[in-house]
C-alpha cells in the first residue's frame, strides 16, 4: 500500500460519568465534643519478674470499656448526595447525625504556570467571594486576565497557563456527626490484643499498637473513609503493683483473702531503698520572675531479700521497671 492511499481514522468519544451525587469528604473535627473510651479501673494483681508477665486474673480484667468513645467528623459532600442515599458506619461504633452546618473559609489559591484550581472544599458548588488578587500572567510574562469561576465544579479556570493568586472567601456545607467507638477488641489479632493489655497494665496503652477507628461514608456511587486515633482513660492501671521476686509464678494471687497454707515469703518482696530527686521551677503563666521550687521523683529503687535490685524510673506520667 502506497503513502497516498492510507487511511488515518480517529474516533472521539464524549462521555459522562454516571456519578451524579459527586465525591466527599470526610474531616475530623479536632477537639470539639471529643473524649476516650473509659475503661475500669483496675489494681494489678501480680506482676512475675521471672516470666515478664502479669497474672492471668490482671488480663481478664484489664482494657474492660465502661463508657464508649466520643469523637465528631465532618462530611462535606454534594447537596444530591446529602438529600439521599448517604449512610455513614463506623467499624466497631455508631454514627449519630448532629445537623448540616456551614462554616466560612478563607482560601489561597496559587497559579504557577497552571490553567485551574479547585476548592479545597468544592462538593456543594459554593458561592465564592475574591477578597484580594494578585495580577496574572501569562507565560510570555504579559498581564492576562485573571480566572473565571465556574461553581458546578467549584473551581477557577484559564484558557492559558497563568501565574498569579487569589483570595477567596466561601461558607461550604456540612453534616456533622458524632462518632461512638469501643476498645477496638474485635479489629485485633489476639496477639495484638494482648499486647495493649500488658501495655495498659505496665503503664500506658499507647506503648501498644492500637488499631484506628474506621468511619465509612457511603453514597450511591461513591466511598470515603477516614481514621481517627483510639484514645483510652485512664491510660494504665491505676494501682499499685506487688512485686514479686525470681520464685514467683504466674497465675499466683495475692492479698484476695485466701488462705493457700504457703505463705509468701518476705524475702520475694521488694522494699523501697531510696528515690532519685530533681528540684523543678514551675512558673507563674503570667509572669515568668514568678516560680516555686518543686521536688519531683525520677526514679525509686527497690531490693528484694536476694538482693535482686529494681528500679522504676519515671517519664512524664508513665512509669518504666529496669
Amino acid at each position: 500500500m502506497t503513502e497516498e492511499n492510507k487511511v488515518i481514522a480517529g474516533l472521539k468519544i464524549d462521555f459522562k460519568s454516571i456519578e451524579e451525587a459527586g465525591p466527599a469528604a470526610l474531616v475530623e473535627e479536632i477537639g470539639e465534643g471529643a473524649t476516650p473510651v473509659i475503661v475500669e479501673p483496675y489494681g494489678v494483681n501480680l506482676y512475675d519478674r521471672l516470666y515478664g508477665e502479669y497474672d492471668l486474673q490482671d488480663y481478664a480484667s484489664s482494657l474492660v470499656q465502661r463508657e464508649w468513645g466520643k469523637r465528631r467528623v465532618r462530611l462535606y459532600c454534594s447537596s444530591a448526595a446529602r438529600s439521599g442515599g448517604l449512610t455513614v458506619e463506623v467499624d466497631d461504633g455508631s454514627a449519630k447525625k448532629l445537623g448540616t452546618r456551614s462554616e466560612k473559609i478563607t482560601e489561597t489559591l496559587i497559579f504557577r504556570r497552571a490553567r485551574s484550581q479547585q476548592l479545597v472544599y468544592h462538593y456543594d458548588s459554593p458561592s465564592v467571594s475574591i477578597i484580594d488578587s494578585t495580577d496574572f500572567y501569562d507565560n510570555d510574562g504579559q498581564k492576562t486576565l485573571a480566572p473565571t469561576y465556574f461553581s458546578d465544579r467549584g473551581e477557577y479556570y484559564s484558557a492559558q497557563e497563568v501565574t498569579g493568586a487569589l483570595v477567596v472567601e466561601y461558607s461550604p456545607k456540612y453534616t456533622l456527626y458524632e462518632i461512638s467507638y469501643g476498645t477496638g477488641e474485635d479489629q485485633c489479632s489476639k496477639e495484638q490484643w494482648r499486647e495493649m493489655q500488658f501495655a495498659w497494665l505496665t503503664g500506658n496503652v499507647n506503648d501498644a499498637q492500637i488499631p484506628p477507628v474506621t468511619v465509612l461514608a457511603l453514597t450511591k456511587y461513591h466511598a470515603v473513609s477516614a481514621s481517627l486515633s483510639r484514645k483510652f482513660w485512664p491510660l494504665s492501671a491505676t494501682y499499685e503493683i506487688t512485686f514479686l521476686g525470681g520464685k514467683a509464678s504466674i497465675g499466683a494471687t495475692l492479698n484476695d483473702g485466701s488462705d493457700t497454707g504457703d505463705e509468701e515469703s518476705t524475702d520475694d518482696q521488694f522494699v523501697e531503698q531510696d528515690r532519685e530527686t530533681i528540684i523543678e521551677q514551675i512558673f507563674d503563666p503570667g509572669d515568668d520572675e514568678i516560680f516555686v521550687d518543686v521536688e519531683r521523683a525520677v526514679a525509686i529503687n527497690f531490693k528484694d531479700g536476694w538482693g535482686q535490685e529494681l528500679k522504676l524510673r519515671f517519664k512524664s506520667d508513665d512509669a518504666e521497671a529496669e
